[in-house]
């Protein structure tokens, strides 16, 4: 949650709202840590890909299989004197022995940027783009704000590939120390590889308000807009959502946010359904298409607790919203609970712990419910591959004495 709208540029000095203060992108804890690069090799064992494919029953059936994969990251941020750069990247290559249709490269970037153009003006963006056969989880990927959302294929019911990408832009507007004004614009398009699996596109615009009460309290009003279209299927949906949110810091470690939202959502598509049994007799068919529109007034919100420290960053939240869904299950409503750990040291180790569990309720166009629950951890030892001290080899030099080392790092 948050952002990076005003981040390093002296304009804001209250809580992560709407965009403004916040961590920004490829940043844990609140120690200036630069880019870093490093990769790994690691064997996995998978005791459920399910592929978009039927036996001969005509049944689907999960594959168990082991496999390997191999990884590179480049995660960091730079900080310049009125703005901020930040990148967090993942890719590599993974290859199962049984579910060869789950081999291949998995790729994700997430890349922010924020400025500050005159004395009340601060523009800010985010790209992202990735391909994976395999993207469930991660549920942060895409975040931007309270008010504005990236839809990236997080929660996807079969391991097949899928490409995406989006963008976002905002211009935020200091009128004084207390209050600003922002004004974004989103978009983004999901792509998926089976034939049946509804491909996506999506825009969206909003606008907020933001009055900071004191340096530890801030409130916020939001209106947003989005626009989902689907393809390889008829139908889209436009949501209209309103919010309030506000933040509140403890000391220098802590801070809550909490947003209520309402919002209008109306879908126009058309769904499968089953024939009654005269009619089926006489078209000589089980199953029809009948046209969708569905028009529902909802609720959504956001709890979310983080306490940041040197180098590390703990953070859990409890959410409701509208989601464009996976493919299968279209425009729904997802509830989720996550909770997570990051700890970067500056030599030796990092170490990153997740989990989460979401539940997605289509709006009409199929019926069900589809859950999710994941834990994950990674823990990245580093050992330098030249001592210290021994100034004859020239990659041993760092910063902190003038020289660079080169390091490796095991990830388990």
């Amino acid at each position: 949650m948050g952002g990076f709208g005003g981040f390093g540029t002296g304009l804001y000095d209250g809580p992560s709202l709407l965009g403004r203060g916040g961590q920004g992108i490829g940043i844990i804890g609140y120690e200036s840590l630069p880019i870093r690069l490093s990769a790994g090799v690691r064997g996995t064992y998978n005791s459920n890909i399910l592929g978009f494919s039927v036996d001969e029953s005509g049944n689907y059936r999960p594959l168990a299989s082991v496999g390997g994969e191999g990884t590179l990251s480049i995660a960091g941020q730079h900080r310049f004197r009125r703005a901020y750069l930040g990148v967090n990247y993942l890719g590599g290559y993974s290859h199962y022995s049984r579910a060869t249709f789950n081999s291949g490269s998995n790729q994700a970037i997430n890349i922010g940027a924020s400025g500050r153009v005159s004395g009340r003006w601060v523009l800010s963006g985010q790209g992202m783009a990735g391909l994976s056969n395999r993207i469930l989880g991660n549920f942060g990927f895409t975040s931007i704000s309270e008010a504005e959302f990236l839809a990236a294929p997080l929660t996807e019911l079969f391991d097949s590939r899928a490409y995406f990408v989006g963008t976002s832009a905002s211009a935020t507007y200091y009128k004084d120390r207390r209050n600003s004004f922002r004004f974004s614009g989103t978009g983004s398009t999901v792509r998926r590889k089976a034939r049946t699996l509804a491909d996506m596109q999506s825009y969206g615009a909003s606008g907020d308000w933001v009055y900071r009460l004191n340096q530890r309290t801030s409130l916020g009003v939001s209106y947003q807009f989005s626009h989902f279209d689907f393809f390889k299927i008829f139908g889209d949906t436009d949501i209209q959502m309103v919010g309030v949110h506000t933040g509140r810091s403890f000391g220098r470690d802590w801070q809550l946010n909490l947003s209520l939202t309402g919002m209008k959502q109306s879908t126009v598509g058309v769904r499968r359904i089953e024939l009654e049994p005269v009619l089926a007799q006489l078209l000589g068919r089980s199953s029809g298409s009948e046209v969708l529109e569905s028009n529902n007034l909802l609720y959504g919100g956001q709890v979310q607790v983080r306490r940041t420290l040197r180098r590390a960053t703990i953070s859990g939240s409890v959410g409701r919203g509208i989601t464009p869904g996976n493919g299968f299950f279209i425009s729904s409503v997802n509830e989720q609970v996550d909770a997570s750990v990051s700890y970067a040291s500056s030599r030796r180790s990092s170490v990153n712990v997740m989990a989460a569990h979401s539940r997605m309720s289509s709006l009409g166009f199929a019926s069900g419910k589809f859950k999710t629950s994941m834990f994950g951890t990674a823990f990245s030892p580093k050992f330098p591959l030249a001592k210290r001290g021994n100034r004859h080899t020239p990659n041993e030099l760092d910063e902190e004495g003038g020289v660079r080392r080169w390091e490796q790092s095991v990830r388990v």
